[in-house]
């Protein structure tokens, strides 16, 4: 399999917790249709900017060193910059300002949902509790984000025949067709109301998992 690029999409933050003050709650938070079995769901913290990182490991020590299980991903890339000696050189950068990705037990989402240093959790139009990313979904997301070489468009993703990476280091991962060109096919996947990543694949290197339309 041959992949050439790959693409972020900055999806706008959508309506939440809006900063305001809220009282504690125990109600229980929105479960997606694809139900993860562990205890562990992942979520989104929002920060203020430039603190992505520095707030992951504060989450990471505080979760670590009282024994509770934690997960927490930055997506980042690599560009290559000129330094102050004008030097190029390669630096990482965060791509999703003020999002960071944490995968806690739903008992202690609280732990983290009131901390003073975040604005809020990402939740969906209309609902008022944290929403969940589903295992899968974000797998999926994340390995095609990880391959590195992400930049951002300011359009949302197209979604056309669903298909599934048949061989190199994205076998198993499922994604949608976006653009055809030649051998070449464009494919995508996204987290509903972050973002979304695509990439460039050989067309023989993919199968469909569902009727669509042909390629």
């Amino acid at each position: 399999m041959t992949t050439t690029k790959t693409t972020l999409s900055d999806a706008p933050s959508v309506a939440g917790d809006d900063g305001e003050a809220i009282p504690e709650t125990v109600e229980s938070p929105t479960v997606s249709p694809v139900a993860d079995t562990d205890g562990m769901f992942w979520y989104v913290a929002c920060v203020r900017v430039n603190y992505e990182k520095k707030f992951m490991l504060a989450i990471e020590q505080d979760f670590q060193g009282r024994g509770l299980p934690i997960e927490a991903w930055v997506p980042t890339e690599r560009r290559v910059v000129v330094n102050s000696r004008g030097k190029r050189c390669i630096r990482e950068f965060v791509v999703l300002s003020t999002f960071v990705f944490v995968r806690v037990e739903a008992c202690h989402l609280n732990d983290i949902r009131f901390r003073p240093d975040v604005y809020k959790m990402l939740t969906l139009p209309g609902k008022k509790t944290p929403h969940i990313i589903p295992d899968a979904e974000f797998n999926n997301f994340r390995r095609i984000i990880d391959t590195g070489n992400a930049t951002f468009i300011n359009r949302p993703l197209r979604k056309g025949d669903k298909v599934r990476i048949t061989d190199g280091a994205l076998a198993g991962c499922m994604a949608f067709v976006q653009r055809i060109q030649g051998k070449k096919v464009i494919i995508g996947n996204e987290l509903l109301y972050i973002g979304g990543a695509t990439i460039e694949v050989d067309r023989e290197s993919l199968e469909f998992v569902r009727e669509g339309r042909s390629c």
